[in-house]
């Protein structure tokens, strides 16, 4: 008899805890959205430096192209491009694993959502 791979369950484990981790990250993230105003999740977001200038990292000035905002200075952000920088887009994040392959649940009728 060939000897059995145990390994297994420590990569079920792994893939556990990765799911229960995003599904973390993203009910404390709707938490914060529903019970602060835009403008305090902006500055939680894009916090001043000790000078009092606001900076963008890479990673930031990425998710602003993705959203169709052209501007890499955080002072000059409108209220509505702040609101809509704040907001967690859970559907354009799909989409966009989607595009690497990568299924993220199934629909009741077994369509691929992401």
């Amino acid at each position: 008899m060939e000897e059995f791979n145990l390994h297994m369950t420590g990569d079920i484990h792994a893939i556990t805890a990765a799911n229960n981790l995003l599904a973390a990250a993203i009910d404390v993230r709707m938490f914060h959205e529903n019970t602060q105003s835009d403008t305090a999740l902006f500055n939680r977001l894009c916090p001043p430096n000790k000078a009092g200038k606001r900076t963008f990292a890479p990673v930031m000035l990425k998710r602003l192209k993705n959203l169709g905002i052209e501007k890499d200075d955080p002072d000059s952000l409108t209220t509505e491009e702040k609101a809509r920088y704040c907001l967690i887009s859970i559907v354009t994040t799909c989409l966009q694993m989607g595009e690497c392959g990568l299924a993220v649940a199934y629909t009741p009728v077994d369509s691929v959502v992401g």
